[in-house]
């Protein structure tokens, strides 16, 4: 089975132009666009933390709700709160604003997607949308009869009652941590992907690399069930 990617060949040149340095496509020096790129990522992230320590001041953690006579409990709101935010606010902004310092304004997937999104764009914006509000972890969850939800926490909690293994790198200094989550998770990951590969898992997983065209948020594009 093949997967057409949609890439599109240049167009040939006009003979009149052949041999001729090409122009430059912005009017803007590289370097002038490169400085405003940056000073509005500063801007940015200055802002994005007064409105993060606003928001922490003055939502409570817990928070309860009377919904048709019963109270609906909302808890760990700071968590929540940190958890999309980081990913909706701060970490897909700053790829967006590094991919066009790399490549500039004009070759941005940033400036397509404002600008003139493809269908395959729009998929990819509509999926990066449901991942966040959770939506499609949710489906997975229900498609899968509840089996996603037994987590690493769960088998963690398991071998420690039935074996006394007890596997917690809390005790160790951050910097620990953050090597030993980093070897671990690509090792899982790498795994997960291989078999996502093969004849079984494939089906569901074709989908990620169904993309016509590319962008920054191009890798949300999962099945739920995937």
């Amino acid at each position: 089975m093949s997967v057409d990617f949609g890439t599109r060949q240049p167009a040939m040149a006009p003979a009149s132009s052949r041999g001729r340095s090409a122009a430059p496509r912005s009017g803007a020096r590289p370097w002038v666009e490169r400085a405003v790129i940056v000073a509005a990522l500063a801007l940015y992230a200055g802002l994005l933390a007064l409105a993060w320590q606003a928001a922490f001041r003055l939502l409570p953690d817990v928070l309860s709700l009377n919904v048709a006579g019963h109270t609906l409990r909302l808890a760990n709101i700071h968590d929540r709160i940190a958890g999309n935010a980081l990913v909706m606010l701060f970490l897909l902004p700053a790829a967006l604003w590094l991919e066009c310092f790399v490549v500039g304004w004009r070759d941005s997937s940033l400036r397509q997607m404002v600008t003139a999104p493809t269908q395959s764009m729009r998929t990819d914006i509509a999926f990066f949308v449901l991942s966040q509000a959770h939506l499609t972890d949710l489906i997975g969850k229900i498609m899968l009869l509840g089996a996603s939800i037994i987590s690493g926490l769960a088998l963690r909690d398991w071998l420690r009652a039935h074996t006394g293994l007890y596997v917690d790198a809390a005790g160790l200094p951050l910097a620990l941590q953050v090597l030993i989550y980093f070897f671990v998770y690509s090792f899982f990951d790498y795994w997960t992907h291989r078999v996502d590969h093969t004849r079984y898992f494939w089906p569901l997983h074709r989908y990620h690399h169904a993309a016509h065209d590319f962008c920054v948020i191009t890798a949300s594009r999962e099945h739920p069930a995937a």
